[in-house]
C-alpha cells in the first residue's frame, strides 16, 4: 500500500469531488486521480491570466486515459462508474439489441475519460 502525503490526498480528493466520485480505495484508482489531479492544477497554474483552449482540454483529458484494459477496468469498478452509463444507449446504435463485444471495451475508456475532463475543466 502506498503512502500519500495529506497534500496529496487533499488533491486526490479535490478531483474526487470535482469529478462526483467516491474516494478510491486500491492503488491503482488512487494513483490516476492524483496524476489526474496534478495535470488539471498544472494546466490551471500555467494558465490563470489567459483563456485555456476547449480543443486543449479534450486533448489531456485523452491523455490520461489509461491504456492497459487490467488499469482500465480497474478505475471503472472502483470509482463505480458502472452506475453512471445509460447502456441503452449502446443497444440504440445496432438493431439487433445487443451490446456487441467492441462496444463493451468501449465503455471504461469512455468513463475515464469523462471523468478526466471534468477534473481538468473544473479545476480552480
Amino acid at each position: 500500500m502506498t503512502e500519500y502525503s495529506p497534500k496529496q490526498i487533499d488533491m486526490i480528493s479535490k478531483a474526487c469531488r470535482i469529478a462526483g466520485v467516491n474516494y478510491p480505495d486500491f492503488d491503482v484508482t488512487k494513483e490516476w486521480v492524483l496524476g489526474l489531479a496534478e495535470v488539471a492544477k498544472e494546466a490551471t497554474d500555467e494558465n490563470k491570466h489567459s483563456y485555456r483552449d476547449y480543443d486543449t482540454d479534450h486533448e489531456m483529458a485523452d491523455t490520461e486515459v489509461p491504456y492497459m484494459t487490467y488499469r482500465l477496468w480497474l478505475i471503472w469498478t472502483d470509482l463505480q462508474l458502472y452506475q453512471e452509463y445509460d447502456f441503452d444507449y449502446f443497444h440504440s446504435n445496432y438493431g439487433d439489441g445487443f451490446l456487441h463485444k467492441q462496444d463493451l471495451e468501449y465503455i471504461p475508456q469512455l468513463a475515464c475519460y469523462e471523468i478526466a475532463l471534468k477534473v481538468i475543466q473544473g479545476w480552480k
